[in-house]
C-alpha cells in the first residue's frame, strides 16, 4: 500500500455541504440514466449526509468527521483495480477503522446496497462503499476482514458480470 509524506488531502464530496436543492437534483438527473445506484446517495445529502470519493492514487486523505453520517466510495473498479496498494495505508486504516459497516462490491453495482449505505448514513451510520473488480477480491477482503470485529461486512460478491 503506498504510504506518502505530503500532507493529508480533503477527499472529493459527491456535493459539498450546502449545495443547493436545485443543483442535486440536477446532479442526481444526470446519475438516474448512467449510474442508477448513486441516486439515493443524493437523496441523503440533502440531510446532511457526507458522501465522499476515494479515487485509487488519491494519497493520503482526512477521513470524513461528518456532523451527521457518511458514506465514503473507495473506487478500484477503474480500468484496472490496483486492489489495496493503490490506496494510502495509514487513510484507509483510519477509515476502515471508523466505518460501522463495510461492503465489498465485487461485481455490478447492487442498487440495494447504496439504499441501505444512504438510510444507515441518515441514522448516523458511517459506511464505507469498496467497490473493485473479481481479481482484487482476496487482496481488499483480507484488508477489510482486520476490522470485522467492530463491524458489519455485508459483502456483494458475484460472479464476473458488468464491471467486475
Amino acid at each position: 500500500m503506498l504510504t506518502h509524506p505530503y500532507p493529508q488531502r480533503k477527499l472529493p464530496l459527491l456535493a459539498p455541504s450546502g449545495t443547493s436543492l436545485r443543483t442535486l437534483r440536477r446532479k442526481r438527473e444526470f446519475a438516474s440514466p448512467t449510474n442508477p445506484w448513486l441516486v439515493p446517495l443524493f437523496d441523503v445529502i440533502k440531510f446532511g449526509v457526507t458522501v465522499a470519493l476515494v479515487p485509487q492514487f488519491f494519497g493520503a486523505f482526512d477521513v470524513p468527521v461528518p456532523p451527521l453520517g457518511a458514506v465514503t466510495i473507495v473506487g478500484d473498479d477503474s480500468e484496472q483495480a490496483r486492489g489495496p496498494a493503490a490506496f494510502d495505508t495509514s487513510s484507509l486504516n483510519a477509515l476502515l477503522t471508523q466505518a460501522h459497516a463495510i461492503a465489498l462490491i465485487v461485481c455490478r453495482a447492487i442498487p440495494e446496497l447504496y439504499t441501505d449505505a444512504a438510510i444507515s448514513a441518515v441514522l448516523g451510520g458511517f459506511v464505507v462503499l469498496t467497490e473493485t473488480r473479481l481479481k482484487r477480491e482476496h487482496d481488499w477482503f483480507s484488508v477489510v476482514e482486520r476490522h470485522r470485529s467492530h463491524t458489519a461486512i455485508p459483502a456483494a460478491l458475484c460472479k464476473a458480470e458488468g464491471r467486475a
